[in-house]
């Protein structure tokens, strides 16, 4: 199989600190133009199938392939561009937010922007790991769990053992601002609001076993997990 990726043609320039939303611009005359010769220069290599993100530019470069090809181009939102991405947030958050949360990152300094980084990318990475076999050895893994990610398993264990965000965060040797983005998820895909809701799903779930929560030494403590056949 050949991939060939193409960069959007020329689009137009827009303010991207819009008010009514993230800028999504279409193609200067330029843009077009360019588009139509990439058209003409792959329409004899006559690929299978040509793909675009949603954004208006991407979708335009794309448009003249797909009719020399008499077909239509596949959108894939999750191909869009990160500034996308960006104009989302700053919508979401409003002006104030925004800006503060830019200026807090731009004075991160290297070291710490890298560590951050390297965190999201180990959240990102999780959010997407299977959980069959399960974390703890347990299988089948129940339904109401199926979706939680391997760190968000574990922070359930000790959520439902009766920790704190910072002790969670003590025991996993993570922040306790990335507990916290854990916890959102799970309550989110467990379709809980508190804590006993969602440690009633870990127990109904057979993940640990009813306890007391014991004081916290500093360090991690035990999880009782109770373990089915394989």
């Amino acid at each position: 199989m050949e991939l060939v990726l193409v960069r959007h043609a020329e689009p137009l320039r827009v303010d991207q600190g819009r008010a009514d939303g993230p800028a999504d611009p279409g193609l200067t005359a330029r843009g077009v133009e360019q588009a139509e010769r990439l058209a003409r220069w792959l329409q004899p290599e006559a690929p299978d199938a040509v793909l675009t993100s949603p954004l208006r530019r991407a979708v335009e470069t794309a448009a003249p392939l797909a009719a020399a090809l008499g077909a239509a181009a596949t959108v894939v939102p999750a191909v869009a561009e990160y500034d996308a991405a960006i104009g989302s947030a700053h919508l979401a958050l409003g002006d104030s937010t925004f800006d503060e949360l830019v200026a807090g990152g731009e004075l991160l300094g290297w070291n710490n922007a890298l560590r951050q980084a390297e965190e999201l990318a180990s959240t990102m990475a999780e959010r997407d790991h299977q959980t069959e076999p399960f974390l703890l050895g347990l299988r089948p893994v129940p339904d109401t769990i199926r979706h939680l990610s391997g760190r968000e398993l574990e922070v359930l264990g000790y959520l439902a053992t009766g920790y704190s965000n910072k002790e969670i965060a003590a025991a996993l040797a993570i922040r306790p601002k990335t507990i916290m983005h854990h916890i959102a998820n799970i309550y989110r895909k467990l379709g809980v609001h508190t804590r006993t809701q969602a440690s009633h799903v870990a127990l109904e779930a057979g993940i640990l076993e009813a306890r007391s929560p014991t004081p916290f030494t500093g360090q991690p403590r035990p999880l009782t997990v109770r373990r089915q056949p394989l």
